[in-house]
């Protein structure tokens, strides 16, 4: 059996100490093999591998994270998916090459204005959280093309939506919404919209603006059974439909 480049001894109080590497590569391709081990803590050493670009901390038991992981500049995917984190610092901003965004399965609220400085973000999932709001800087995103938020408390979207021009998913299940925010109305490029699960009683005339959708998903609502023939006409059959 070949024996590892490198090994992490990752300790009950979350420090993590590595013996073996013989390079900062090895050290970084190893930390992108920290997901599920139970990790409550980071130490703030983690910042100083400036040139990491894919780091995943899921499935873990994290509350709270260095501020130090906020440095890292070369990250281009950051997934902090089932923990037992709350909060994101102003900070986030620093990271201008993440391209890809996992928090769901947490315990987030609200997220900092400054997720707007994101441009390069392509991908975000809020899913599984308690938020009930987004910041009207989320229309900022100039280059995100899919936004999950299944799993929380939604009864409307910001009207600054209407900015994500690059934006071909959607994925609002299993939140509050008893009507369609009209802000969606007006994504043209999107491609993917998922509203299984929701308290929706009518479907306004305007979802015929998306002009690009090419999946919908009504299930789970409260949509009288003519609502499939009737949006079906408007997009000339040319539609997965669900509901």
């Amino acid at each position: 059996m070949q024996e590892p480049k490198s090994v992490f001894l990752i300790f009950s109080n979350g420090k993590i100490v590595c013996t073996g590497a013989k390079s900062r590569e090895i050290v970084e391709e190893a930390l992108l093999k920290l997901h599920r081990n139970n990790l409550t803590t980071l130490p703030e050493s983690i910042g100083n591998l400036f040139s990491l670009k894919i780091l995943r901390l899921d499935h873990n038991n994290l509350t709270t994270l260095p501020e130090s992981l906020w440095t890292l500049k070369s990250l281009t995917l950051l997934s902090l998916d089932n923990n037992k984190l709350s909060t994101l610092p102003e900070s986030i901003s620093n990271l201008k090459s993440l391209k890809t965004l996992n928090l769901s399965n947490n315990k987030f609220k609200t997220l900092p204005e400054s997720i707007s400085d994101l441009k390069s973000l392509e991908k975000i999932d809020l899913s599984g959280n308690k938020f009930k709001t987004l910041p009207e800087s989320i229309g900022n995103l100039s280059s995100l093309e899919q936004l999950w938020l299944g799993s929380n408390k939604f009864k409307t979207l910001p009207e600054s939506i209407t900015k994500l021009k690059s934006l071909e998913t959607l994925y609002l299940s299993y939140n509050k919404f008893k009507t369609l925010p009209e802000s969606i109305t007006k994504l043209k490029s999107l491609e993917t919209l998922d509203l299984d699960g929701n308290q929706l009683s009518t479907i306004p005339n305007s979802i015929g603006n998306l002009s690009s959708l090419k999946r919908l998903d009504l299930s789970g609502n409260q949509l009288k059974k003519e609502t499939a023939a009737w949006i079906y006409h408007i997009f000339h059959f040319n539609l997965r439909l669900d509901i």
